[in-house]
């Protein structure tokens, strides 16, 4: 998505509200912001009965601003269930769809662009995760 405030392309994201689960942020935070709902790919490794879903990467981002801060961004592989994009215009310009190749030409922060082609291996790699 084209996101507003740091006019670049980046995934959908946000903050983890009081009392949710990481894994219900992401499900909330992409339907707000592009109107598609999804179901994780779990990265579960079956240690215990209450494990949660692993993200697929972890990230760190320092972020320069009036209030130095680092955000921690647990980045999810996901699949929709839905593919009506209705982008939350108060916040991102557009929402789209990309081809690897297409993505990969966006102008996007750097560490966010080495994840694509991460992400796209390991989703044709595990086919049986789109089922």
């Amino acid at each position: 998505m084209d996101h507003k405030k740091l006019k670049q392309w980046i995934g959908p994201g946000g903050h983890i509200d009081e009392g949710e689960l990481p894994t219900d942020s992401v499900l909330r935070e992409i339907h707000e912001e592009t109107g598609i709902r999804v179901s994780l790919i779990s990265n579960k490794k079956g240690i215990v009965d209450t494990e949660l879903d692993l993200p697929f990467t972890i990230k760190l981002d320092f972020i320069d601003s009036d209030r130095p801060h680092n955000h921690i961004n647990l980045v999810f592989l996901c699949k929709a269930v839905n593919d009506d994009l209705k982008p939350q215009l108060d916040e991102i310009n557009d929402a789209r769809w990309f081809t690897l190749e297409e993505a990969l030409k966006l102008d996007m922060p750097g560490n966010v662009r080495s994840l694509i082609p991460q992400a796209f291996e390991y989703i044709n790699t595990h086919p049986e995760i789109l089922k």
